[in-house]
């Protein structure tokens, strides 16, 4: 029961994040009246099949409200040797001081009826929000790098976990690229905030969550 309420939950989230879709880095702005959704899933349920999902989204809001939602969900059920492995990394770029800041960020992988399947997930999320910023040409393009790394696990022959810790270096230099390719657009020497957010799940054997914040700017 609890797997069938995922599946439906994240069919509505598919929905949502068509709104972004486009190159593997692209900006774009809130929806006034709903929340914006950066979403991979994949799930297998074919002895030896193999799925692979991975999102790498910037947005940036100029809205009251802002309830980004972050979420990587892999599931594995009812077959032997089947992989799936879904990581999503979302960019929030917040250029104004909102009345209502609550982003979402969750990962959850499921290994279910099967010994030998390998679900992971991973959710990145880094939310800069405090005073207006942009990011420098370099910046992106060394963001646009780093999704094609993201990208480039799909054929990496790593396990599930495997490729969760090397999502996991590649968000260490996100992080390195928020730190030194963010510049203030304003006058008044202030500094921009990033909340970093990360949570890995295998398969409910290793979830991990971790929160940090620094100011750049």
């Amino acid at each position: 029961m609890r797997s069938a309420l995922l599946r439906r939950a994240l069919a509505g989230l598919a929905t949502a994040t068509l709104v972004l879709t486009g190159p593997a880095v692209t900006a774009a702005r809130a929806d006034d009246h709903g929340q914006v959704v950066t979403s991979a899933q994949a799930e297998v349920t074919t002895d030896g099949d193999y799925k692979f999902d991975d999102a790498f989204r910037i947005l940036e809001y100029q809205d009251s409200v802002v309830d980004p939602g972050n979420y990587a969900y892999a599931h594995a059920a009812g077959c032997e040797g089947c992989k799936a492995v879904a990581i999503s990394f979302q960019i929030v770029l917040v250029q104004q001081s909102p009345e209502t800041l609550a982003p979402e960020n969750l990962a959850l992988a499921l290994n279910e009826n099967c010994d030998t399947c390998d679900a992971a997930a991973g959710a990145y999320q880094f939310v800069v929000g405090g005073h207006p910023v942009q990011l420098t040409g370099q910046g992106r393009s060394r963001l646009r790098w780093i999704a094609r790394q993201v990208d480039a696990l799909q054929g990496s022959g790593l396990s599930g976990p495997e490729m969760v810790a090397q999502a996991d270096a590649l968000a260490d230099q996100v992080d390195s690229v928020l730190q030194t390719e963010l510049r203030s657009l304003g006058d008044d020497g202030g500094h921009a905030r990033v909340e970093e957010r990360r949570v890995r799940d295998k398969g409910h054997d290793d979830r991990t969550d971790d929160e940090q914040s620094y100011e750049v700017g």
